[in-house]
């Protein structure tokens, strides 16, 4: 009884620790833990900058009758001079070559130029040239790790101005999932005196 009565500060002490830490255990906040993934979003402009060179082909060929009007027009009694010269101007016009040149812009992107070359009713050349700019949209997923309940073991050392060290203590502490530490020690004074104690802890703010 007599242990009870010079003892009795330090037993409150324990029991309002003890009320607290049973507090912490049944009560707090009820959120649900967020495990989302967290998605990050980033914006690259690919640039393309080139020169493509091709030859189309011929896949149908379509007859025309100008040539035989043409026949027609010409008679026996056509002089010989606007004979030669009717044909020179064919042969001119068949033989030379011509630069056809056209761009397609393309909304903000940037454009494309075709340029055809023509000779005896053919296209006997094509150029592409483009220059483009258009987004990349990289997406990056980040899975979070699931929080887990952790046990820490450690132990600590005090003292004062009248002993460099007098107490040791060893202890034990538990982080659950939502953030919350719960502890207890253990500790021996220099006079070889035991104390204990229990503690709570939680979180009252967080890093963005």
């Amino acid at each position: 009884m007599n242990y009870i009565k010079s003892n009795f500060l330090s037993f409150i002490v324990i029991i309002l620790l003890a009320v607290m830490f049973l507090q912490r255990c049944g009560g707090g906040d009820k959120q649900p833990i967020v495990t989302s993934p967290i998605i990050t979003k980033d914006t690259v402009w690919i640039i393309k900058d080139s020169v493509v060179y091709s030859k189309p082909q011929i896949i149908k060929t379509i007859k025309s009758d100008s040539i035989i009007r043409e026949y027609y027009r010409i008679q026996d009694t056509t002089p010989y001079h606007q004979l030669l010269s009717r044909y020179n101007e064919l042969v001119e016009k068949y033989l030379q070559t011509n630069i056809l040149v056209d761009s397609l812009k393309i909304d903000s992107l940037g454009y494309v130029k075709v340029t055809d070359s023509l000779s005896k009713n053919l296209i006997v050349g094509r150029t592409y040239s483009y220059n483009l700019k258009y987004p990349l949209i990289k997406e990056t997923q980040i899975i979070p790790l699931k929080p887990k309940n952790q046990f820490y073991v450690g132990g600590g050392v005090s003292g004062s101005r009248e002993g460099v060290i007098n107490q040791i203590d060893a202890g034990l502490l538990f982080k659950t999932k939502r953030d919350r530490i719960y502890g207890a020690r253990v500790g021996l004074t220099s006079s070889g005196q035991i104390n204990y104690g229990v503690q709570s802890y939680w979180k009252i703010s967080k890093t963005p």
